[in-house]
């Protein structure tokens, strides 16, 4: 049995495969040799918004904050140069409705029997809710830190005092200073 898939008829061993690429929990991809891109599955399409035909080739920069592009692009190639997967994180992958979150992008070439490179496939990765609990945690620790020193403070100061109020309580007028300056104080004329 055929089905009618991203605009192609498939027969039913890519059916099932296409079902597989498409229900797995993930953004995933495939692009040729030199990096253009000819395959998004349904959840890449769904939470970024073109077509699959509009994602093809270099349509999928789109979904690439301008200011992350150059970057996460020259990660890309260096990988097709040196045909070795690659891994970069982007702060802003841009979602259908127009928010931007941190994705991990990731990629990883297929080699046919001569070890040439015959496709890439790849994931993207939602990082968003990861890099908010590393801000909150970042957070606390900053928190915990600034406490432990105000609390360290505290200590310090009621060490200090402690220490004067012994130092009193354990010795005699006569014992300080201004006691061994007593009969030059005494004899002063007033």
């Amino acid at each position: 049995m055929a089905s009618l898939r991203h605009g192609v008829e498939e027969p039913g061993d890519v059916q099932n495969i296409r079902l597989v690429v498409d229900t797995i929990p993930t953004l995933a991809w495939s692009a040729r040799p030199d990096g253009s891109a000819e395959f998004h599955n349904q959840r890449w399409l769904d939470y970024t918004g073109p077509s699959a035909k509009q994602a093809l080739d270099s349509g999928w920069e789109v979904s690439i904050h301008p200011d992350d592009l150059p970057r996460i692009l020259e990660t890309f190639r260096e990988a097709l140069k040196s045909a070795r997967p690659y891994e970069v994180e982007g702060r802003r992958f841009r979602r259908f409705d127009g928010e931007f979150r941190w994705f991990l992008f990731r990629g990883s070439p297929l080699r046919d029997q001569s070890g040439k490179v015959a496709k890439w496939y790849g994931t993207n990765t939602d990082l968003e809710e990861r890099k908010r609990a590393e801000d909150a945690l970042r957070e606390s620790e900053a928190s915990a830190i600034l406490q432990m020193l105000e609390s360290s403070e505290a200590l310090r100061r009621i060490t200090v005092n402690c220490s004067l109020e012994a130092a009193l309580a354990s010795k005699s007028l006569a014992d300080w200073p201004l006691g061994e300056n007593r009969a030059k104080v005494e004899s002063e004329p007033k």
